[in-house]
């Protein structure tokens, strides 16, 4: 069972069909869910002014928000620390801050941080660091020069952007520094997966 699915399956919204487009799977409850916090803030910040807009930005959510309001089920330690950075388009265009942290505090023995800088942009913005590379490089390498300062050195970076996930995770790699990047639901994941919490859905 992938992740998602295993996401959907404890929504007890396991009913999919195969083949459903895969806008239709991220609906749950009628609430439209999204893992990409560029998306997100896209679709729930609907500029346009059509009816159609205004009501699909209504019932957009993030995923770390519908999960922090269900309050989501402890799940296996994982002993380790980790630094969360929030995407600008999560924390800044959709205002959600709190609830990825406190997705997070359902894992036992996760240490999560916020370093300094973690609510300034990476530089990838989008498609800002293929337009103005060299401006992304030079935002991209204060954010790497904080990670690599920190003590102690976190062993993961956790974001909800595919856009910084990438940004980050190649600065990182350029530095030399072992670090990896992951989605915060992947660590919840983690933790679900070694608590045996999905068997009873495989």
């Amino acid at each position: 069972m992938q992740p998602r699915d295993r996401l959907r399956h404890s929504f007890g919204e396991d009913r999919g069909e195969p083949g459903v487009p895969h806008g239709r799977e991220r609906r749950l409850n009628g609430i439209d869910l999204e893992h990409d916090a560029g998306l997100g803030a896209d679709r729930r910040k609907a500029t346009f002014q059509q009816a159609a807009g205004r009501e699909l930005g209504a019932k957009v959510r993030d995923v770390s928000e519908l999960l922090a309001l269900a309050g989501p089920k402890r799940g296996a330690p994982i002993g380790m620390e980790v630094a969360y950075d929030a995407p600008c388009h999560l924390e800044h265009a959709q205002g959600v801050r709190n609830p990825p942290l406190e997705m997070l505090a359902a894992i036992p023995e996760l240490i999560v941080r916020r370093l300094p800088g973690s609510e300034r942009c990476c530089g990838s913005a989008g498609i800002y660091s293929l337009l103005r590379p060299t401006m992304a490089r030079a935002i991209l390498a204060q954010k790497i020069e904080v990670i690599a300062q920190a003590s102690p050195r976190p062993a993961l970076i956790a974001t909800g952007n595919p856009g910084c996930l990438m940004q980050i995770g190649a600065g990182l790699r350029q530095a030399g520094l072992k670090i990896d990047v992951v989605h915060p639901v992947q660590l919840l994941d983690r933790s679900y997966a070694a608590a045996g919490l999905y068997r009873s859905s495989q």
